[in-house]
Formats: structure tokens, C-alpha cells, sequence
């Protein structure tokens, strides 16, 4: 009998790594800018949430008073801690017409609306935080982790890594994002297994994200993680044709659900192990008591480079 073929393209994988650690380790900038009238307590709470990882972005901070501060256009994101100056208005007005990405932090978001014109007032709504000094810090860094993955979807991975507690939200959000395409995919593929590749590849993929968020390096440990999607794809093909042949008039909708519900723990269990620092090689090894084997500098990538530059050697 023969084996089933893997439905996944390793070098189109190692690829798909490639550009999500790129992603992860943009230059990406972030500016404060502090209000001198800011409460003590608001400043102390952006402090201690902006600890940034210094590998993933750079931070700038500078305050303003009495004087109009300058904002970098070229800031990927402008983050404003809030008192009672006069030029907030301004700084709010500028990068509402500049299209600049900013966010505010303030203790009283309506009378800061109070001071923008009604006309704006919407669109700058949604660039403020309210922040309530006497919760914890938690609700603070929840607020700013939702704004973040909701107005800035091209930095959630650069922000998650650069950020600790921005990663249980992101991966949540890679994960409902490709649960549902996975499950509009199943849902319109009529040939069985005709979709176990494209499935396999983006769990696969959302699997590498959630790694490179974590600060999970990309080695060939991670081959044994995909290999898991892999194992689950196949007793998830066998399970989806069970259940067909009793739903057969909603078989789009079986098909849909399954990959979606599939694609959803996968995203989970991947948080969880990654978040603890390993995938599954080391899950094992830490049950079995065993001391995990020195990791060599190269990543998978790397790896694959170097071997593809090996053979190109000897060929000549």
C-alpha cells in the first residue's frame, strides 16, 4: 500500500518563514509623545506598557508644554499621553489630515472630543484610549493590544514580538483570520482533498506566525510541529468524509466547519506551546526529564541556504 502524499511543499514553507521573520523584524518606530500636563499616574501607566523590545522597534520619547511639538511623519506610530494642553487639538487635527497613525491616551475622552471640531470628532474617536488610572495595568494593555490589531493589521507582528503582552491577542487574531479562510476554502472545494494542501499550508503558516511572535526561532524543530498539522490533516480528512455521508445536502457547510474548528485549536496549541518556550521536540523532551540538545546557531532557513549553496558548489 502505498503512502499518502505530504500535502505540503517544505521549500515553499521554509520561503513562507523567511518573509514572516522579515516582517517581525522591520524598522518600525514608534513615538511618544508625553503631555506635561499628563497625570502622574497616566504617565507611570505608558511607561511601565511601553517597555518595548528594542530588536523589533524603536521607541522615541519626547514631552510638549507650552510649545507645539514636531511629530515624525515618518513614525509608524505616533502615541499621545494626554493632559490638558492647548495643543492637542492641533496634534489630533494634523495627523487626522496627515493620515498619520496615532493613538491617545487620556483620563477624560469627552473633553477631549469637546475640543476637536464636530465634524472630526468621529474619526478622531477612534484614535483614543480611555484609560482609567486605578484599574489595573492589564485593562490598559488589552485597550491599547485591541486598537493596535484593529487600526494596525501590518504591525501585528512586529508588535507582538516587540511587545510581551500583546501576543495572547495577536495570535488570537492570526489564528479567527485564518480559521475563517481555511474555512471558506473547505467550504467551496467539492473534490475530496482537493483542499488539504492549501488547508495544511495555511495552518502551517499560521503556525510559524505565531513562532516568530513568541521569539521562537524557525529551526528544523519546527519541521516536527508542522509534521503534527500534518498527522491531524489526514485523520481530519478521514473524520470530514464520515461525517458527508450523513450531511450530505450541507456538506459545504461540514466541510467549513471542521477546517475552521481544526485551524482554531491548531492556532491555540501553538500559542500555548510557544509561549512557553518550545514547540513539540521540546514539550516531550521537558516530559521525559530530558535536557534539550544544544540548538545550533543556524536557523532552518539559513539551513536550507547553505545546503542549496553546497550543492550549487559541487555541481560546478
Amino acid at each position: 500500500m502505498a503512502l499518502p502524499k505530504i500535502p505540503i511543499n517544505i521549500k515553499t514553507l521554509t520561503k513562507v518563514g523567511q518573509v514572516f521573520e522579515s516582517e517581525s523584524n522591520t524598522d518600525t518606530v514608534i513615538e511618544v509623545l508625553v503631555d506635561t500636563s499628563a497625570s502622574r499616574a497616566l504617565v507611570t501607566l505608558s511607561r511601565t506598557m511601553l517597555m518595548v523590545r528594542p530588536n523589533y522597534a524603536g521607541l522615541t520619547v519626547s514631552s510638549f508644554g507650552d510649545q507645539m511639538p514636531t511629530l515624525n511623519k515618518d513614525a509608524d506610530l505616533i502615541v499621545v499621553v494626554a493632559g490638558t494642553s492647548d495643543h492637542l487639538r492641533r496634534i489630533l487635527e494634523i495627523t487626522l489630515w496627515s493620515e498619520m497613525r496615532c493613538v491617545v491616551f487620556t483620563e477624560d475622552a469627552s473633553a477631549l472630543l469637546a475640543a476637536v471640531p464636530e465634524e472630526d470628532a468621529v474619526e478622531i474617536a477612534k484614535t483614543i484610549i480611555e484609560v482609567d488610572v486605578e484599574a489595573p495595568a492589564e485593562a490598559l494593555e488589552h485597550a491599547f493590544a485591541q486598537w493596535c490589531i484593529s487600526h494596525l493589521p501590518d504591525l501585528r507582528m512586529t508588535l507582538g514580538a516587540a511587545f510581551p503582552f500583546m501576543r495572547r491577542a495577536v495570535a488570537g487574531a492570526l489564528t479567527q483570520q485564518t480559521s475563517l479562510e481555511n474555512a471558506v476554502i473547505a467550504a467551496v472545494f467539492f473534490l475530496p482533498g482537493a483542499d488539504m494542501p492549501l488547508l495544511t499550508l495555511n495552518q502551517s503558516k499560521l503556525l510559524y506566525q505565531i513562532a516568530v511572535v513568541n521569539e521562537i526561532p524557525l529551526t528544523r524543530e519546527r519541521l516536527a510541529d508542522v509534521a503534527l498539522i500534518v498527522v491531524a490533516a489526514f485523520g481530519l480528512r478521514g473524520f470530514t468524509r464520515l461525517a458527508l455521508r450523513r450531511m450530505l445536502p450541507v456538506g459545504w457547510l461540514v466541510r467549513g466547519a471542521i477546517s475552521f474548528g481544526a485551524t482554531l485549536a491548531i492556532g491555540h496549541l501553538a500559542h500555548e506551546m510557544y509561549s512557553h518556550g518550545g514547540g513539540i521536540v521540546e514539550l516531550v523532551q521537558e516530559k521525559m526529564g530530558n535536557k534539550p540538545p544544544e540548538t545550533s546557531d543556524l536557523t532552518l532557513l539559513e539551513e536550507v541556504r547553505q545546503s542549496g549553496a553546497e550543492q550549487t558548489s559541487e555541481a560546478t
